[in-house]
């Protein structure tokens, strides 16, 4: 089991060739050998054979030491990095490189994870951090291949949950946050933005898959200038386990003691005027330091500011002390008030007002932004013109406030913050500052971070040339991608090709060539049926089995693949009395059997499509019988979902099953004399290739030859060479016994049986067993081995002066 190792300092959660070539091959061997000397390098065996350690730093940015305390390797001293890894699997690997606890509870939380399930205990260890959930019908599908966004949930859970354990609550760039959702809120749901496909993270992956985004354990894959996070993609062994070397490497900043809110400053201000401004100390957690009794300054980006003196708190001020009309801001402007502990310097707080003329209050001003391309491509960048105007319309040439935008495409590419110069005059150019990515109507806003002062402009956003093809849910784009599916047979599920652009944005509903790939058992080509125009395709569920469906785009060449789709069994429909357990037989139709053979029966149920669905309990019994078939001689088994019937005299029988409202009958079950043939007459011992006579009789019951037998003999060889008689139709004339003369060769050294059965009661059988001597010596072969027991020597290259590869023994 791999464990943590524990944390310290910051909090840190802890696979023949010529002589002139031999002499040049000599030399480069001996300046390698001196290069190595002279540079001091020491060569050490790399910790698996199918990766080396150089490859762990070089593509994962981690060493193999870090990889061995999270991930176990192979037997063989391989690791297999690029071998898919299963949800079953991922939890094992995650519980014990987290160093958490395998349990076994009496009870198993899952449908599909019995007690004695190989997994259990991982997946009961993690069940019980609350790190995986299973699926909404109660199962975990261990089996199934694990993506990168359902990993991203199990790591991020457990990661957010040891930060609020360490620290009490989640830190994020502009706060603290009781939980993971109201961090993501306020500050996560941003950051999967810059991935070309950010938004096709399910939504109950979007949480835990941002919040690993934050702490730098999913970096994304670079194609060119984009970034992609592949949710849907399947993760490998070796991406596994740097995913949770990185969760184990996370450090969670020590918080603050203490700091300080500044408030109560109006906002805005009317210059010279004076303001109350209350200062209070709040603890890491946001509570108040009822306690404090530091002293604090104050300071102001205003140089012309009138501000209170150094003040020392007191028990009476509980972390609270208002400086009743302490500050006066003078100077025009976005202007900030701040405070700091003169003892602790990192104990600070501020705020930030804007400051107007009385004639010049934000509520009479407003933005006009104009300037954008509209209708505009996705992905086109667009210059934006901001202009401050007052309540009659004219440009307010001296405002000096900072502008923030926002935009209702959540992909938008915005200009930063921008505080307004007196030189701007009220108007300020952002060339090529604004890129629109998501198609539709879109709105472009500008705000003073201070005043409540706004405008925006509306404009459509056109998406971009198709980049991509994704089998979806829906026609329209509004779907999803299809993931695994299951199919109950005889249902159908519709999926359609979408082209959608670089940044995601459906184009059209677009013609593709569909097929199956990775079919297995009952799944077939026909099961999956394109539509006319070829912008979609309707697969129906048959036989169980299993599938991917393709789509290659008719204009592009663009191609997706879904998940695996597949088919189980669907409801019961039938009963079927067949002849092997577990849906592997066929139906019992009329056949023969001996006198003193058993036929043993199976009760099988299936659905519409005939796929098996379960051996089934039934109620067993004659629907018809003759001459002296008995009711006994049909024995129910004890769970009644097989029978055996006896033949003990001669006589026929339909036999009945009945399950619920199904049944099933059997055709006509004949008891015939029990019949033998005896095989003599091949030489014995005979040489490979010898013709040899062979002659069949048959005896009844009493061992008495069956003069009066007329049915049909098959012969067959455990010699896969043999030649052997065609199936042969006894006569009257025969009186029981026929001699096929030379009528067997047999060709392969060794014991060698040849059987004769019965065509239609294969119970009527009987074989004779010789030994086949080798024949004349036809060619001689150059060997590997003595005996005969090697193979064919083929095209060898040797090596001068190699004792291991310069040699060659053959036999003949």
């Amino acid at each position: 089991m791999k464990t943590d190792a524990g944390r310290a300092g910051v909090r840190s959660l802890q696979p023949r060739r010529g002589s002139c070539q031999g002499r040049i091959a000599l030399l480069l061997v001996m300046a390698l050998v001196m290069f190595l000397a002279l540079a001091g390098t020491v060569l050490a065996a790399d910790r698996w054979t199918d990766i080396s350690d150089q490859t762990w730093v070089a593509a994962y940015q981690t060493t193999a030491e870090k990889i061995d305390t999270v991930a176990d390797g192979y037997p063989d001293n391989t690791f297999k990095p690029d071998r898919l890894i299963t949800r079953q699997q991922f939890a094992k690997m995650a519980v014990d490189g987290l160093g958490l606890t395998p349990l076994t509870p009496s009870t198993a939380r899952f449908l599909d994870v019995p007690t004695t399930h190989p997994y259990y205990k991982w997946i009961e260890g993690a069940v019980a951090k609350n790190i995986i959930g299973g699926f909404t019908d109660n199962t975990f599908r261990g089996s199934q291949y694990i993506t990168r966004q359902q990993a991203n949930s199990i790591l991020g859970l457990y990661l957010s949950q040891e930060e609020r354990d360490d620290t009490g609550y989640i830190q994020g760039d502009k706060g603290q946050y009781e939980s993971l959702a109201a961090w993501y809120l306020a500050e996560g749901s941003a950051l999967p933005t810059p991935f070309v496909d950010g938004d096709e993270v399910s939504m109950v992956h979007r949480q835990a898959t941002a919040y690993l985004i934050y702490h730098g354990v999913v970096k994304g894959s670079q194609v060119g200038a984009a970034k992609y996070l592949r949710p849907f993609s399947n993760l490998t062994r070796a991406q596994a386990a740097v995913m949770i070397v990185r969760v184990k490497e996370t450090a969670f900043p020590e918080p603050a003691e203490l700091h300080l809110s500044v408030a109560d400053i109006p906002n805005p201000v009317v210059a010279g005027t004076s303001s109350n401004v209350t200062v209070t100390a709040r603890d890491q957690y946001g509570n108040l330091a009822s306690d404090y009794r530091g002293t604090i300054r104050f300071t102001s980006t205003d140089g012309k500011a009138s501000l209170p003196g150094n003040y020392t708190f007191t028990g009476t001020d509980a972390g609270a002390h208002t400086f009743a009309s302490g500050v006066i801001l003078r100077t025009l402007g976005s202007q900030t008030v701040s405070v700091v502990d003169t003892a602790t310097g990192s104990i600070t707080g501020s705020q930030t007002v804007q400051v107007v003329t009385s004639s010049s209050q934000p509520s009479t001003l407003r933005f006009t932004v104009s300037g954008l391309t509209d209708p505009v491509t996705a992905g086109q960048a667009s210059t934006v013109i901001v202009t401050v105007r007052d309540a009659s319309n004219k440009v307010v040439t001296g405002y000096t406030g900072t502008v923030h935008f926002t935009s209702s495409d959540p992909h938008a590419v915005l200009p930063a913050n921008y505080t307004f110069t007196v030189a701007d005059a009220g108007t300020h150019t952002f060339t090529n500052g604004v890129t629109l990515k998501t198609a539709g109507s879109q709105t472009v806003t500008a705000t003073d971070t201070i005043a409540s002062i706004t405008g925006s402009q509306t404009l459509k956003v056109n998406p971009a040339a198709s980049s991509k093809m994704v089998i979806e849910t829906l026609a329209n784009g509004s779907g999803a991608a299809v993931e695994a599916v299951s199919v109950k047979a005889g249902s159908k599920v519709t999926v359609y090709a979408i082209s959608r652009d670089v940044y995601n944005n459906y184009v059209d509903n677009t013609a593709a060539a569909w097929s199956l790939t990775g079919k297995t058992a009952g799944v077939v080509d026909g099961d999956l049926v394109p539509a006319p125009n070829g912008k979609s395709a309707v697969f129906t569920g048959h036989l169980m089995g299993t599938a991917v469906i393709q789509a290659v785009t008719t204009v592009g060449a663009f191609t997706d693949d879904t998940g695996i789709i597949t088919v189980t069994a669907g409801d019961v429909t039938k009963v079927r009395i067949e002849d092997e357990a577990d849906g592997s037989g066929t139906e019992v139709g009329s056949e023969s059997i001996t006198m003193g053979s058993s036929l043993t029966l199976y009760a099988i149920s299936r659905d519409s499509q005939n796929n098996f669905i379960a051996n089934t309990a039934a109620t067993w019994s004659f629907a018809s019988r003759t001459g002296g078939v008995v009711n006994g001689d049909l024995v129910a088994a004890t769970d009644r979902k097989s029978a055996v019937f006896t033949g003990h005299a001669l006589g026929s029988g339909v036999i009945r099953i009945q399950s619920g409202a199904l049944s099933d009958t059997t055709g006509t079950i004949d008891v015939v004399p029990g019949y033998r043939f005896v095989v003599v007459g091949i030489n014995d011992p005979v040489a490979a290739g010898a013709l040899s006579s062979v002659t069949v009789t048959i005896l009844n019951e009493t061992d008495a030859i069956a003069t009066d037998y007329t049915g049909t003999v098959r012969f067959t060889s455990n010699d896969p060479q043999a030649v052997l008689p065609a199936n042969y139709t006894f006569t009257s004339g025969d009186a029981g016994t026929h001699t096929f003369t030379d009528g067997v060769t047999l060709k392969t050294a060794g014991s060698r049986t040849v059987t004769v059965t019965d065509t239609v009661t294969s119970t009527i059988k009987g074989s004779q067993t010789v030994t086949v001597n080798a024949g004349p010596a036809a060619r001689i072969v150059l060997e590997t081995k003595a005996d005969g027991t090697g193979t064919a020597v083929g095209a060898r290259t040797l090596t001068a002066g190699n004792p291991s590869t310069g040699t060659l023994t053959v036999y003949a």
